[in-house]
């Protein structure tokens, strides 16, 4: 067997390999003795067909799957020499197969590149991490949302004045063929268009009425920005919102808390976690950037169109979820095609996919390892979400779900290593 390597761009390899005949034969006598157990030929009987007789008839037949046989053996051999870290399937190209002569043949693969790191801890303490600190008007204003989230809501027939909550619909025949959007508010909080706030004001539920509203220039709807538009609105319903006042009796009421002053240390805390959470996740982000950014990587191009094809889907998602229209229409939004939006998002895929591969390789240089016990743990937590075993395993492959935990652990240790190294600011 010989082979030649050669690097093509986005961390792909092209082999070729040269096999002699000879090397071929030991595959062919074995389809040869395989056929002959079975074969049938005039004048002789079922299996006992003379050996010379069978290769002379089915030596160049069988050559196809005496190729694939050692192609397959031959690769295996080719990736334990060169201990390539394979990337999704090769393709395999026969570039010559005739009968007693050598045989050669193409193979095309995606592998893990090689990195070479920069001083990655040098790198860090570049990073500054900042002092985070809750204020007072962040635990009063957590405070207020608590207050308005557990309000006693009253359906009225009356008709709808400020501090109510409202659900509205409203359309329009000249934009958006008559395409209905729903809206649940409370008046006065400026989340509906001035006018028609304005316009549900005195309204009683189910009544209908006509608006002309200007929509904002930056409006996400481009059909609709800076467009004055006739509407037709419909209020679905009107609720009277009784809030409580804020106390340590409240207090008491929403949880385990001795009194308002408890309640208010609790929230304090949990704004300054959560605060914590993303300056750390900034810090991390900004050591991996800067490390990325003296890094040099041939991003491989399988991980990127599959790392493309897992954004195309979630942004799908997001734009049915949160935007409440169709992906068409979104597109006719932007003025884009799908496949020129695919265009646009790949830089920032491969730079993911690149920052994936770094943490990847001071993983494996700093032997930063999940747990047994912590895998067990998250993959016990994500199980909960079925109702019973069995309708876990119709829904996911168990060594898949250990493997992506055991993934993602790692990877989170390792940046949190990194963040070790960054300067704290006094």
């Amino acid at each position: 067997m010989k082979f030649e390597t050669k690097n093509l761009p986005e961390s792909q390899k092209e082999i070729l390999v040269h096999l002699e005949f000879e090397e071929l034969k030991p595959y062919l006598e074995t389809k040869i003795r395989e056929k002959k157990k079975n074969l049938e030929f005039k004048g002789f009987r079922k299996g006992k067909v003379p050996e010379e007789i069978i290769s002379f008839l089915l030596e160049e037949n069988l050559l196809e799957e005496v190729a694939n046989e050692a192609i397959k053996d031959t690769y295996l051999k080719i990736l334990k020499e060169t201990k390539l870290e394979v990337l999704g399937t090769p393709k395999i190209e026969i570039l010559k197969l005739v009968p007693n002569n050598p045989m050669e043949f193409k193979i095309t693969l995606c592998v893990l590149p090689e990195i070479t790191l920069p001083d990655y801890k040098e790198i860090a303490p570049q990073v500054k991490r900042r002092k985070v600190g809750v204020e007072e008007r962040e635990v009063e204003e957590t405070l207020r949302w608590i207050q308005k989230s557990r309000a006693k809501r009253i359906p009225k027939d009356e008709p709808a004045q400020i501090g109510d909550l409202v659900e509205v619909i409203w359309s329009s025949s000249e934009i958006e063929k008559g395409r209905e959007h729903t809206e649940r508010v409370i008046l006065g909080e400026s989340y509906l268009l001035p006018e028609i706030e304005k316009a549900i004001v005195g309204m009683k539920k189910g009544e209908e009425k006509e608006v002309e509203a200007v929509f904002p220039a930056n409006y996400f709807n481009k059909n609709l920005a800076g467009k004055r538009v006739k509407l037709k609105i419909k209020l679905r319903s009107v609720e009277k919102i009784e809030i409580s006042e804020i106390s340590d009796e409240w207090a008491r009421s929403i949880g385990r808390f001795e009194n308002l002053e408890d309640l208010k240390k609790n929230i304090r805390e949990g704004i300054l976690q959560e605060k914590e959470k993303i300056e750390s996740q900034r810090v991390q982000g900004e050591i991996l950037t800067k490390i990325a950014n003296k890094t040099e990587v041939d991003v491989p191009k399988t991980l990127s169109e599959i790392e493309l094809e897992r954004s195309m889907e979630e942004l799908k998602n997001n734009i049915s979820q949160i935007l409440g229209i169709s992906f068409d229409e979104y597109l006719r939004q932007i003025n884009q095609t799908e496949e020129e939006l695919r265009t646009s998002l790949l830089k920032e895929v491969q730079n993911k996919v690149k920052k994936f591969l770094i943490l990847r390789e001071i993983r494996k240089k700093e032997n930063i390892e999940a747990k047994e016990e912590e895998i067990k743990e998250e993959a016990d937590k994500f199980l909960t979400q079925f109702r019973s075993p069995e309708e876990a395993e119709k829904h996911i492959d168990p060594e898949a779900l250990l493997e992506y935990i055991r993934e993602r652990i790692e990877n989170q240790k390792t940046l949190e290593f990194l963040e070790s190294f960054a300067q704290k600011e006094l």
